[in-house]
């Protein structure tokens, strides 16, 4: 007769599906049983049906839906904040280059201006000789 297992109540419950994977396992080490299939807790267990099967991945497939779509939705804010934060400095940079444009050009002026009014008093000069 193989000992008997005494599981200590866990300090964190273990899901259903774990507790009868373990169950399983401990059950085919025990008796030595090499089949695939499931045994349960007495004459009462049962195997899942197919459509509890289906039911079953569908939940998976949903719950698996749902958390792809939150990982688009995050990553996708992400890039639109990127894609803003891009923006704004491009338009920094565009700001800051029409400001030095306009400063060169600014600057040009007064040369221009300076160098017509050299001019003018050259000229000036000449004709008051």
């Amino acid at each position: 007769m193989a000992p008997r297992l005494q599981l200590k109540p866990a300090r964190h419950p273990r899901r259903r599906c774990e507790e009868n994977n373990v169950f399983q396992i401990c059950y085919k080490q025990s008796t030595g049983c090499k089949t695939h299939r499931t045994h349960g807790h007495g004459y009462l267990s049962k195997t899942p049906s197919r459509s509890e099967l289906l039911k079953a991945q569908i939940q998976e497939q949903a719950r698996a839906t749902e958390v792809a779509n939150q990982k688009n939705n995050a990553l996708q804010q992400k890039v639109d904040k990127l894609e803003e934060q891009l923006a704004n400095e491009k338009a920094e940079r565009e700001r800051i280059l029409e400001e030095k444009l306009l400063q060169i050009q600014e600057e040009e002026n007064n040369k221009r201006q300076a160098l017509r009014e050299d001019i003018m008093k050259e000229m000036l000069s000449k004709f008051t000789e």
